[in-house]
Order: C-alpha cells, then sequence, then structure tokens
C-alpha cells in the first residue's frame, strides 16, 4: 500500500470511529434531553432510546445522584457518560493516526525527515 493509499485508509477508519462515537454521543444526549423533559417513559420512541442506552449507560448509572424535580430529571451520570466517550474517541482517533499514518510516524521518529 502506498502512501496515498495509507493515508486515504485512516483518513476512512478515522470517519468511521468519529461516526461511531458520535451515534453513541446522540443517542445518550438524546436520553438526557427527554428525561431532562420529563418525557412520557411509555412513548415508543422514547422506549427505543432508552433501550439503545440502558446498557451504554450503565456503568455510570450509580456514579452520581441525579437531581430531580417532579418527573425531570438530569442525568449527570450520562452527561459524564458522554464526556468519556468523547474522551475515549479522542484517544481511538489519536492511536489511529499514530499507527496508520506514515507521515506521523515519520516526522515523529525524527530520522526520516528530508531537509531541503
Amino acid at each position: 500500500m502506498n502512501v496515498e493509499e495509507q493515508r486515504a485508509f485512516t483518513n476512512k477508519l478515522t470517519q468511521f470511529v468519529w461516526l461511531f462515537f458520535g451515534v453513541i454521543e446522540g443517542l445518550i444526549a438524546m436520553r438526557v434531553l427527554l428525561r431532562l423533559i420529563g418525557a412520557n417513559p411509555q412513548n415508543p420512541f422514547a422506549v427505543v432510546i432508552y433501550g439503545l442506552t440502558e446498557l451504554i449507560v450503565l456503568p455510570f448509572a450509580s456514579l452520581t445522584a441525579q437531581p430531580r424535580v417532579d418527573d425531570l430529571v438530569l442525568e449527570v451520570s450520562s452527561i459524564v457518560a458522554m464526556l468519556v466517550f468523547a474522551f475515549f474517541a479522542w484517544v481511538v482517533v489519536q492511536a489511529i493516526g499514530i499507527v496508520f499514518d506514515p507521515m506521523r510516524r515519520r516526522s515523529s521518529s525524527g530520522g526520516d525527515r528530508e531537509t531541503g
């Protein structure tokens, strides 16, 4: 694989990672919004969102208290989950760049730099 093909592969892989984690972040954000506005938990849309995100936010569920006023809930733990997933996505993208981007490896190694 030449440098151009390798760079194209790295870009596509990076885009896929951002898309994957973006979908997760969006689903969690919808969950936070639905809980914050006191959406009917029996509504089919809410059922789908809560079902899709339940396992994703489960590790963070008991991390913090959830401020509540009647049916309005601020899921701080879900917001923390969003921050953790955003950080994890950034780390994965950086790792992809380090492993697969030949120009990044060349410039960081110090020995292969071209002088002009």
